[in-house]
């Protein structure tokens, strides 16, 4: 590297062999990523999120086989999104997937997909949650696990934990 005779410790030889080895040389990006998690997720009986994905009969589209195909589908993931199921009870499509923000993910969540009627107002119990500064889980459990209605949940001031 001193002489100038080399411009690589060898990383860039490894680089260089992983590439070739797939087509699309993109192995080091997190559309790649993003794809090899999903298919771990749904593929990998020994993934810990299995259970909840392929164990569960989620299933990913024959065309996504391909990562060529799902990036054509799907573009080239966004910064500060990951892959989203719409709705979470379908597999995984050109349909039914996007790229989805943190906040977006959380919204899409099964556990958070509840509504409140408050006040004559229709909102997911996670928009409530943002608005009154009640925790989701502390609203949830409210209205959800213990049955309050919605003045009820929102409403009754919350208690500070004692240490």
């Amino acid at each position: 590297l001193s002489s100038g005779k080399s411009t690589s410790c060898g990383c860039k030889k490894v680089d260089k062999q992983r590439n070739s080895l797939t087509r699309h040389g993109d192995i080091k990006s997190s559309t790649y990523g993003s794809w090899q998690a999903m298919r771990r997720r749904c593929l990998t009986a020994s993934n810990h999120s299995y259970k909840s994905y392929g164990g569960s009969g989620i299933e990913i589209c024959k065309r996504w086989d391909s990562y060529e195909n799902f990036v054509a589908d799907m573009g080239s993931r966004p910064k500060n999104t990951s892959l989203d199921r719409i709705n979470n009870k379908l597999g995984y499509s050109p349909e039914n997937c996007r790229w989805a923000s943190p906040k977006l993910q959380a919204e899409n969540r099964s556990s958070t997909k509840h509504y409140m009627t408050y006040q004559g107002t229709k909102k997911l119990l996670t928009e409530w949650a943002r608005e009154t500064d009640i925790s989701p889980e502390t609203l949830y459990r409210r209205f959800v696990v213990l049955g309050w209605n919605a003045e009820k949940a929102i409403e009754t001031p919350v208690r500070a934990w004692r240490k």
